[in-house]
């Protein structure tokens, strides 16, 4: 099964935005309860100038006991890089304005938050009070403030952060958030920077740290203050190295930034991140003569996850221009527009609509491409195509079981009365792709039609298997042929449970074939082994498609596997949801361009 879904488990929408009358700023609402998410931009409707701003912030099971880091301990999905995992939302249709050409940013948030027990996203009359949990413009949980309005979020060059652009407005979202989750599986090390001083600094010379939050501070060399002495923001340039050092470490402790400075040296001070993760490979600016500033701090990985917040891009949000930055509920944002960016609403992990709720949805590709079953010499005729692939498959009581030893190599044979004969034809090294299952692969040029493959410890030790293999000669074709095929699903069931995990079984073969009465009277007729197959999933009531082929992509997440007794893939049908007739189509391969078969095999989830 090469897709896994992780469905949201806390989301809300946070909001600075006037009630209907215009009479009061929502900014102490909450909306968790709402089977809605929105984000918009509204400039100029309170006054010439004011700005009003919605955010969705939403977060997923990617640490816990049932969440994407459990799954991949137990192998049920793939080790980083080998796995996609993409953020999808479905667009919730609505009487409002749409904006057009919208671009939405997608930050990682910073700190944790509650989602609250809020409904009404209209007047805005949700309010926590403080006293109520629940996440809102001003506080991330109940009487716990943001560092800044409108939340914290993780959005500096270092950071994981994702943009999704909308043409219409009407579009659903789907961004690839790899990165951003690896980051979140990953062990967490806090980003440092070391300060060395070679010789006291300047009075009046400042540094400036921003902490992984994105809040700065600034400290200044003061030769007005003793030696080794610090007052607020100010620390003491006087003295020796080791008094300038006592100071400036006293002083960046006494800024409101969240980092701490120890003095692990005579002549150094070691600043160390308190959020742990890459966050914090943020930046510091230094007039300081005669110290040694790094311009980042580096060496963070990981982030904890607390979700993505997600918000009209910084361009298309409301310009905003206070004397002092920030103002009240209002943000700074000189680079925003002076128009509405009005309203894009998706549902929320409440609705009702199951295949509307958001996930992230992981994607690889898993299939099983064993060429036992069609064998083919090497040939003039083709390049990259003579690499041949053969699988062995240890089950050990019914369970795919590792072997002892798993440095395996594998040596093909001539058969002589049905057993291997003579020196070995061919050899290489087996992989392990997963437990129990071992890959071969190789390009083998011979005339003989049938070779056996021997399966043994490298070291010329244990035999593990012996298989025989009819090889294949290749041939060109005196006409252009189309592939036609007829398709069946030899397995399928009229009806399953969301706790199975089906195999399907896929039969194919060539639509204009005829078998004479005397080959369907004695043998079971060949099917044609497709080696480029998808299959998509769709709603029999309405035709919507659940999941698309991804013929399109480098995932390749629907791709049917085949092996010596055909093709087949796995699908796990709690992906769906019951009291609905479903339906598989496949698409093949062929003459170089996919095409969807007619077929369609319904079945029911109960």
């Amino acid at each position: 099964m090469a897709i896994k879904r992780y469905y949201a488990e806390s989301d809300n929408t946070i909001t600075n935005a006037f009630d209907t009358v215009l009479s009061q700023r929502g900014t102490g609402s909450n909306a968790g309860a709402n089977d809605i998410l929105e984000t918009f931009s509204i400039y100029g409707q309170y006054s010439t100038s004011s700005s009003e701003l919605s955010r969705i912030l939403i977060k997923f099971p990617v640490t816990g006991t049932t969440s994407i880091k459990t799954d991949r301990t137990a192998t049920d999905i793939p080790a980083s890089g080998s796995v996609k995992f993409y953020l999808k939302m479905f667009n919730a249709r609505h009487q409002e304005q749409l904006p057009e050409n919208l671009v939405l940013s997608v930050f990682p948030i910073v700190r944790d938050w509650e989602e609250g027990t809020g409904i009404d996203l209209v007047n805005h009359s949700d309010k926590t009070k403080d006293v109520i949990a629940g996440s809102n413009w001003v506080n991330r949980t109940k009487g716990v403030a943001w560092s800044r309005n409108g939340g914290d979020y993780h959005s500096g060059s270092h950071d994981s952060k994702f943009t999704s652009s909308f043409v219409t407005g009407s579009e659903d979202l789907e961004v690839d958030v790899s990165s951003l989750v690896e980051e979140w599986l990953a062990t967490k090390v806090a980003a440092t920077a070391s300060i060395v001083l070679s010789n006291a600094p300047a009075s009046g010379e400042t540094l400036t740290i921003v902490d992984a939050a994105g809040i700065s501070a600034s400290v200044t060399a003061s030769a007005a203050l003793a030696a080794g002495e610090a007052s607020s923001l100010s620390f003491s340039r006087n003295g020796s190295n080791e008094s300038v050092r006592d100071a400036l470490k006293e002083a960046i402790n006494n800024a409101s930034i969240d980092v701490i400075a120890t003095t692990p040296s005579a002549n150094t001070v070691l600043i160390t991140q308190n959020i742990t993760g890459k966050g914090g490979n943020t930046s510091l600016a230094s007039t300081l003569a005669n110290v040694s500033v790094p311009a980042a701090f580096t060496a963070g990985v990981g982030y904890t996850n607390y979700g993505f917040g997600i918000m009209v891009t910084s361009s298309q949000e409301a310009y905003f221009s206070g004397s002092s930055g920030d103002s009240g509920s209002e943000l700074q944002n000189t680079g925003g527009i002076t128009k509405s960016t009005y309203t894009k609403r998706f549902y929320s992990r409440s609705t009702e609509y199951f295949f509307r709720r958001p996930v992230i949805e992981a994607r690889w590709e898993d299939r099983i491409t064993d060429d036992r079953n069609k064998f083919f010499a090497s040939s003039s005729l083709c390049s990259t195509q003579n690499t041949q692939s053969v699988y062995l498959y240890n089950y050990i009581d019914g369970a795919l079981t590792n072997l002892p030893d798993e440095s395996v190599t594998i040596n093909f044979y001539a058969s002589s009365g049905s057993l291997p004969s003579g020196s070995s034809i061919a050899n290489t090294t087996a992989t392990k792709i997963s437990t129990g299952i071992y890959k071969a692969a190789l390009a083998i040029n011979t005339t003989e039609s049938v070779l056996h493959d021997v399966w043994s410890e490298t070291d010329g030790g244990s035999v593990y298997h012996t298989g025989t293999i009819s090889v294949r000669a290749r041939s060109a074709s005196d006409s252009n042929e189309i592939g036609h095929f007829t398709s069946n699903v030899t397995n399928l069931k009229d009806t399953y449970k969301r706790t199975e995990n089906a195999r399907m079984k896929v039969f194919a073969r060539k639509r204009n074939e005829c078998p004479t009465v005397y080959t369907v009277a004695t043998s079971v007729v060949e099917g044609e082994t497709i080696v480029s197959a998808s299959y998509s999933v769709v709603r029999v009531i309405d035709d919507k498609i659940i999941f698309p082929h991804s013929t399109g992509s480098s995932d390749r997440h629907t791709y049917l596997s085949y092996d010596n007794s055909g093709s087949y893939f796995d699908f796990d049908m709690s992906l769906l949801e019951s009291g609905y007739m479903y339906g598989f189509k496949f698409a093949y391969y062929a003459a170089g361009n996919w095409r969807e078969q007619e077929e369609i095999f319904k079945f029911r989830v109960e």
